[in-house]
């Protein structure tokens, strides 16, 4: 999926998405699947039963939310399912207790009135638990007489660098464009000693957030990973995103917001990637870490390993 949306969707633009987000979403689906289809989704979610799919959405949820002494991290979701089918007393269970849902109910799609009230409440409340970042997620265009089961969560992420960066320190730098021209952005600057990690084609840096608990590892980070040539960002996210096998599912409306500044970060996104990030070292010797060009960010739990946000940066300006 992080693969498809890199090189085809948005090759040449800024995007960010959540795969916490989306994996809470189809693992939720799943507790609804059978046969085939059910199949299809524990190949994909890489689980053994959905029993496995629901504790990992109850601990991680548990663990990441009532952590104190670091990030702000919220996380809602709702599910409404059309009148015309029963809603099972399970599924109305998991999702309210192992997904966090505010609602899992039955509703009339085919009344518009019913389906305008729905619309409006998910955009108010994912307007409210994304601190404005993300207004709407649904249009009343996008439920219709076909609407059978309607899915949104949101996840919203604030918190401040672990060694924040100091504003004196930003000065307008040239940032090279995949087309060839470049544009003049403020770069964050800091001569602080980083976690930085190289290889082959490309490097990448760790920049830990601000945590206030026992050890460093239980903090989330924001991985930089940059292509030691200025047009390589294809073909590194050709090299470090594996291939998915899709599912089909009528229509996915997934949006995410992020915001990097000299404090820190806040992210929104409203609807597994399994990358080799540990085993960071302080290098004994300089190494120069200028984000010029083109690259991809990863906001990464470390104590878990789950990926909360990543994306790719093309052009800072846009």
């Amino acid at each position: 999926m992080a693969k498809d949306l890199a090189l085809a969707e948005a090759k040449d633009k800024n995007f960010v998405f959540s795969p916490f987000s989306i994996q809470l979403a189809l693992s939720l689906v799943a507790n609804g699947a059978k046969g085939a289809t059910l199949k299809q989704f524990l190949t994909f979610l890489e689980a053994d039963n959905v029993d496995q799919l629901n504790a990992v959405a109850t601990n991680f949820l548990k663990s990441l939310i009532t952590k104190t002494g670091g990030p702000t991290l919220s996380f809602v979701g709702g599910v409404w399912v059309d009148k015309s089918l029963p809603l099972n007393p399970k599924f109305k269970a998991i999702a309210e207790n192992a997904y966090n849902a505010i609602a899992a109910d039955n509703v009339d799609f085919q009344n518009k009135m019913k389906a305008k009230e729905v619309v409006d409440e998910m955009n108010t409340r994912v307007e409210k638990d994304s601190n404005g970042l993300i207004n709407s997620i649904l249009d009343e265009d996008d439920l219709n007489a076909d609407t059978r089961l309607l899915l949104v969560n949101t996840l919203y992420f604030k918190t401040s660098w672990r060694k924040p960066f100091d504003r004196s320190c930003t000065h307008d730098l040239t940032f090279y464009l995949l087309d060839g021209s470049c544009v003049e952005v403020p770069f964050m600057s800091s001569i602080k000693t980083q976690f930085i990690s190289t290889f082959d084609d490309y490097k990448v840096l760790r920049l830990p957030y601000q945590n206030r608990r026992h050890t460093d590892s239980s903090a989330p980070s924001m991985y930089i990973i940059l292509p030691h040539e200025r047009d390589g960002l294809s073909s590194l996210a050709d090299r470090i995103l594996k291939p998915d096998e899709w599912l089909q599912i009528s229509k996915v409306q997934h949006k995410s917001f992020i915001e990097v500044n000299e404090e820190g970060t806040e992210a929104g996104a409203s609807i597994r990637f399994d990358y080799p990030l540990g085993g960071f070292i302080e290098p004994p010797h300089q190494v120069d870490f200028v984000a010029d060009h083109p690259f991809m960010f990863i906001i990464r739990d470390d104590s878990s390993g789950m990926i909360l946000f990543m994306g790719q940066v093309s052009n800072p300006l846009l």
